[in-house]
């Protein structure tokens, strides 16, 4: 269990075992940069958001959207390309900002990920 109020998810999962996959709901800079502290070497950062926080809670404007697009296109070209720019892979998962429910339930079942129960 990680308790947001206790500082970054990458610092309290440090030393612990890594991750295959990691899934962003929230968005931002923060949130990758700390996921890559807890993924696998060739893990998958899954995000709804993308690069910007707060993307799916309201419509951006035309510059924020331009932002979000570029932002996002960087990484997922980077991702793509070779080893040498990432040391996982990005994906984008969900629609167009602003987000609905749905969006982020397609991401989860399309991974094919599975809680574990214990």
């Amino acid at each position: 269990v990680v308790d947001y109020n206790q500082g970054p998810f990458g610092e309290q999962l440090a030393g612990k075992d890594k991750f295959d996959v990691v899934f962003d709901f929230v968005g931002g800079t923060d949130v990758e940069r700390n996921a890559k502290m807890v993924m696998k070497k060739g893990g998958k950062f899954i995000t709804a958001v993308g690069p910007m926080q707060g993307v799916g809670d309201r419509v951006l404007t035309c510059w924020e959207w331009h932002s979000w697009a570029c932002g996002l296109m960087g990484r997922l070209m980077a991702s793509g390309c070779c080893c040498c720019c990432t040391s996982y892979q990005y994906q984008m998962a969900g629609g167009m900002p602003p987000l609905k429910a749905g969006d982020f339930q397609h991401a989860v079942i399309e991974s094919g990920a599975r809680a574990e129960v214990s």
